[in-house]
């Protein structure tokens, strides 16, 4: 059903997160199994008042694509309805924000995992260049074991790697001699780093 329409339910809890462009969008958890949200803070506000009681709910459902939208217009306490056992304990201190944030070691490690794919992956295909569409699989799955092994080595080494140990690395990962440490570039027609 598209449209507007009010209905009794029972607000189990506001929870906000942030959006693109540093928005806060509030999702309003309600009885009928239904997550409606709002940008409008204090109809946020006024839905976590009333978290854990009966309440009259206008609501929007708008069709986007194959998506339906669920939009709180406006919240206001059932006149004489019982009021329901509170479910959550009502924060006063606001509402809570949801965070992705990474941070601390699980930080560094996306960081490293990062970085290690795309180097494995730079080598890989590096090496396999002008292989055709039939070495992407083992392209690929040398990539992924090569990014497996720098993982695993830049996490448990706290030393910087040298080339040689890189170089090792890659060539036991993607196959013998595949990098050659001094080689000269411009007289070169595998991968080679000229260190």
């Amino acid at each position: 059903m598209e449209g507007t329409s009010v209905i009794q339910v029972q607000i189990l809890g506001v929870q906000g997160r942030t959006v693109g462009a540093g928005k806060t969008i509030y999702d309003i958890s309600c009885s009928n199994g239904q997550k409606y949200t709002t940008f409008d803070a204090e109809l946020a506000g006024k839905a976590q008042a009333l978290s854990g009681q009966q309440v009259q709910a206008t609501v929007t459902e708008k069709q986007n694509g194959k998506w339906t939208n669920y939009y709180l217009d406006d919240v206001v306490a059932s006149a004489g309805a019982p009021q329901a056992v509170i479910v959550a304990p009502v924060i006063s201190q606001g509402i809570p924000i949801a965070h992705d944030e990474i941070v601390g070691d699980a930080k560094q490690k996306v960081i490293v995992r990062q970085n290690v794919l795309g180097t494995a992956f730079a080598f890989a295909s590096a090496i396999y260049d002008g292989a055709g569409p039939e070495a992407w699989a083992e392209a690929e799955e040398k990539a992924l074991a090569l990014a497996g092994t720098l993982y695993a080595k830049v996490l448990a080494t706290p030393q910087p790697a040298t080339v040689q140990s890189v170089a090792a690395e890659i060539n036991a990962a993607v196959g013998a001699d595949a990098v050659v440490v001094g080689a000269d570039p411009t007289k070169t027609q595998s991968t080679e780093i000229p260190w």
